[in-house]
């Protein structure tokens, strides 16, 4: 099941110009605030990538997979999903 999951994301996806999404875009598109998601980033409770740092070091910019997103929310993350992210996934489950 998991698996044809994720083959309905990567669809939904290819049909969506952006897969990554800075800080800001992820809170917006989780409809929550930016400090809770530093806060679930500290704790490791939510996927992200860091980007290396300019002068080498780990501390660069933060990235959200838009799909890895989603299929935290769909397997229980930490926040509730939206509305709009429900209807969104309502013919996968």
């Amino acid at each position: 099941m998991n698996d044809e999951i994720k083959a309905r994301l990567d669809r939904i996806e290819s049909r969506t110009a952006v897969g990554w999404l800075d800080i800001n875009q992820a809170a917006e598109y989780l409809s929550c605030s930016v400090s809770l998601l530093r806060k679930l980033i500290a704790a490791d409770r939510i996927p992200f990538r860091r980007l290396p740092g300019v002068d080498g070091t780990e501390r660069g910019a933060i990235r959200f997979n838009r799909k890895e997103l989603d299929l935290w929310l769909l397997s229980g993350g930490d926040i509730q999903p939206t509305k709009r992210i429900r209807q969104r996934f309502e013919g996968l489950l």
